[in-house]
């Protein structure tokens, strides 16, 4: 079988919810590393692709058919696109910053390298998704949340603040491509066709923890129920 794609590569923020984290932020371990960017062959076929359920842009439910393909179990980890980076000497869009003659439209003071970092509002202030997600110079995928953050004993967990065209020089590094938007559903739907969650129809507080996610007043407060905080919010 060809191997056709590529691993999910995270756009910014963690995409795909982790389980089976350590509680120990000193030594959290979110996979195993011998599970972080193995491969596995998904049989191709017809399948309802989309959903009309919930927001807009994912619908109209249509027919789609893909053809076999090789896909990464998790996604991307620090470890392995520092990898990526140390062969290539590849600088990501965030340690770059953007030109003023392509962007001119844009302030200096967000033309410097950096990225989008989420910050949780006050209970007591007015909010809204605009500013959930703040410009933070020096934030890049080895200093997530600016210059006195760190990835360090952080190597199996997921690869953040990489763009599209990040995530397209790691796949071609690889000899691989980025899956197609239904190829991701397709595997992510792990053969459920039509299920409400990718486990099923349990509802997400029901039974045993089914990922890692936030608990409590979104976007306000995350009450750590699980023991971990930072992947999925």
């Amino acid at each position: 079988m060809n191997k056709r794609l590529v691993t999910p590569i995270l756009i910014g923020f963690a995409l795909m919810l982790l389980t089976a984290c350590s509680k120990n932020p000193s030594t959290m371990m979110c996979l195993p590393e011998s599970e972080a960017n193995s491969t596995v062959n998904i049989k191709g076929g017809e399948f309802k692709f989309g959903d009309n359920r919930y927001y807009p842009n994912e619908g109209p439910i249509k027919v789609a058919q893909v053809a076999d393909f090789n896909i990464d179990k998790t996604e991307v980890t620090n470890g392995h696109f520092k990898s990526f980076v140390d062969a290539t000497d590849y600088v990501p869009a965030a340690e770059r910053g953007l030109s003023d003659v392509d962007f001119p439209e844009i302030l200096p003071e967000f033309r410097v390298p950096g990225s989008m970092v989420f910050v949780a509002p006050d209970l007591d202030k007015p909010s809204s998704p605009a500013t959930w997600w703040q410009f933070v110079s020096g934030a890049n995928w080895q200093n997530p949340k600016g210059p006195d953050s760190s990835i360090a004993g952080k190597e199996a967990h997921p690869v953040v603040q990489v763009t599209h065209a990040d995530a397209i020089a790691y796949a071609q590094w690889l000899g691989r491509r980025l899956p197609t938007e239904a190829a991701w559903e397709y595997a992510s739907r792990g053969g459920l066709e039509g299920a409400s969650f990718s486990w099923g129809e349990e509802r997400r507080n029901g039974g045993a923890s089914k990922a890692n996610h936030g608990t409590g007043p979104f976007p306000y407060n995350n009450l750590n129920k699980e023991g971990i905080v930072g992947h999925s919010h």
